[in-house]
């Protein structure tokens, strides 16, 4: 039995109490599995300490310490093992309460780093209350798309965006914002001077937003894929 002062870290204490079995890998080097006692199973602490043979300088006390020096078993001290605080849970609830407290203002938007829908969002009072209603619904998707990055090079639009500006009485029935986001700009200009085509064309455009937005995405790949086609080849005939 072998007392060890267990810290965390940030130096926090954790136990005191644990058996140390000395034990030897594949390559010779020693290690040390401690496990704590008295302390339920949920939270217990198994600190596993590789002590590789380094010379008397490079031990701890003798200079400084080696980057792979996690721990010293030798002068009685182990780091408990801790994991990154950071996950997809923990964003998804502090955006969700930014979006329901702040939404209105796009402030969501901006910490995602998407100021151009923050500025949109802070004019008009998010969408008029529909896409900060919409984005309270939509705050997982939000982090999901985060993460992968919301710039596309390709120039793709992404459905829920379409259908947020779609929606929206004043930025889809009259002023036709997602045909100019998805270049329809024939279409945009006379949505704005029919009023949606009197309501009817801007109720259409809601149901068949899905197929709007795959032929918009289907033309900026085809695109793509002409520029960055190479040039055909052509030879050249010299005449004797």
């Amino acid at each position: 039995m072998k007392k060890l002062n267990v810290r965390d870290e940030d130096g926090l204490h954790v136990h005191d109490e644990e058996e140390a079995v000395p034990e030897h890998d594949d390559r010779g080097a020693a290690k040390e599995v401690a496990i704590v006692h008295n302390v339920p199973p949920v939270a217990q602490v198994i600190a596993i300490v590789e002590v590789p043979p380094v010379a008397p300088n490079d031990a701890p006390g003798g200079g400084a310490p080696p980057p792979y020096y996690r721990a010293n078993a030798s002068q009685g001290v182990a780091l408990a093992p801790t994991k990154s605080t950071a996950s997809a849970p923990v964003m998804c609830i502090e955006l969700f309460i930014v979006t329901v407290s702040l939404g209105w203002t796009g402030l969501h938007w901006f910490w995602l780093g998407r100021p151009k829908w923050g500025v949109l969002y802070l004019l008009t009072f998010g969408l008029f209350g529909v896409g900060w209603a919409v984005d309270i619904l939509r705050v997982p998707d939000l982090v999901e798309r985060a993460k992968r990055g919301f710039d596309d090079k390709l120039g793709r639009v992404d459905l829920f965006d379409m259908w947020v500006l779609c929606i929206c009485p004043i930025t889809g029935l009259f002023l036709a914002a997602h045909h100019f986001v998805l270049r329809n700009e024939r279409w945009a200009i006379m949505h704005v001077l029919t009023i949606g085509f009197l309501g009817l064309g801007w109720g259409v455009d809601i149901l068949r937003m899905p197929c709007l937005v795959h032929e918009h995405n289907a033309r900026m790949v085809a695109r793509h894929a002409v520029i960055a086609a190479p040039p055909p080849f052509s030879a050249t005939t010299t005449q004797p």
